[in-house]
């Protein structure tokens, strides 16, 4: 196993949450807090082995932000059909025409 695990620059993954990890130890960060590894597995990585398992914490990364963006989006309509709803249930006809001799228009 090689014990160099710096990355060189062309074969450094993007990472929308992280920004580009620089050095070894934003390498070894993104992997602890994506793929839950030990700082000690991380730090024993071969350079294949760390761009392989970047290339994967990415991955990882982009799927958990498309499930919270629609797990927002969900939300959102939730709240529209709430608020759809409570719109509803306040255009009810008075029970009384105003500004008119009170005449009921719901009697029973």
């Amino acid at each position: 196993m090689n014990t160099e695990t710096k990355m060189p620059d062309a074969e450094m993954p993007q990472f929308p949450m992280y920004e580009n990890p620089s050095n070894k130890l934003e390498e070894n960060w993104v992997l602890m807090t994506v793929l839950h590894l030990t700082w000690e597995v991380a730090n024993k990585l071969s350079v294949e082995e760390k761009t392989f398992l970047l290339e994967r914490a990415k991955e990882v990364n982009n799927f958990m932000m498309m499930q919270q963006q629609q797990q927002q989006m969900m939300q959102q309509q939730m709240v529209q059909q709430q608020q759809q709803q409570a719109e509803e249930q306040d255009t009810v006809l008075p029970d009384v025409v105003p500004n008119g001799p009170e005449m009921v228009l719901n009697a029973d």
